[in-house]
């Protein structure tokens, strides 16, 4: 059983002429889908990633992700920002899953994370994940 655990959180949509700059100025690290491949990027080359490339990018720290995807040919991007706060009001479950490495890539098999599911709820009262982030690296 997992423990739900109340945090506030906000995510906002990042406009598409300004994910570069979010994304050089983010701190933390990075598991990056290319075409071709899954790369783990640490925070210094953050800045060194060729969007163009990307199929998706998560971006993460122990308080926010970056999350940026593609659709079609366009990116798009959210920055989720969480503050523990007992009282807060988003409720949130954290859980330990592994990133499958379909491809060729610096991950391996056994390449653990820790993710946040944050939950709603339906108007008969039952709950559902309606977003995730990665928190942090298991290894």
């Amino acid at each position: 059983m997992y423990n739900v655990i109340n945090i506030d959180s906000s995510a906002t949509i990042i406009n598409t002429t300004e994910i570069q700059e979010n994304l050089a100025n983010f701190s933390g690290s990075a598991v990056v889908w290319y075409f071709d491949c899954i790369e783990l990027v640490e925070n210094d080359q953050l800045q060194d990633i060729n969007l163009e490339e990307v199929i998706k990018l998560r971006a993460f720290n122990t308080n926010s992700e970056l999350y940026i995807w593609r659709t079609n040919t366009i990116l798009a991007a959210r920055l989720r920002t969480d503050s523990t706060n007992d009282s807060g009001k988003n409720q949130v479950v954290d859980t330990e899953t592994f990133i499958d490495p379909l491809v060729d890539s610096a991950l391996d098999n056994n390449t653990k994370v820790l993710t946040r599911n944050y939950i709603e709820y339906y108007e008969n009262g039952q709950a559902y994940y309606t977003d995730c982030r990665i928190v942090k690296l298991l290894k």
